[in-house]
């Protein structure tokens, strides 16, 4: 993971984060199939630490699809953006 974890919540297929109760970040990953999530929606309110807290979610869900051994397709700009850029995390991504 990189810089420090925020305390995400989980709802279903859903990670996010909240503030005095408003939204503050998401990711959405619903399940395709056994073997496929896709990382659909990645979100985060203005801040100046947008980037890091989205690629936060990225990382949280990329953990959960290491143990739940799925694959993920990436339909979100910034995840997709990840996948092409970051080898570590290319073995996540769905062929």
């Amino acid at each position: 993971m990189k810089g420090t974890l925020m305390d995400f919540q989980r709802e279903g297929q859903r990670l996010f984060l909240t503030d005095q109760d408003q939204l503050q970040a998401e990711i959405t990953f619903p399940v395709v199939n056994d073997q496929t999530w896709l990382m659909e929606h990645i979100w985060v309110s203005d801040r100046p630490n947008k980037r890091l807290v989205a690629r936060q979610l990225f990382d949280a869900v990329i953990e959960l699809a290491d143990v739940a051994h799925v694959d993920l397709l990436p339909l979100d700009p910034f995840a997709r953006h990840i996948f092409a850029t970051d080898p570590a995390v290319k073995k996540y991504q769905h062929h």
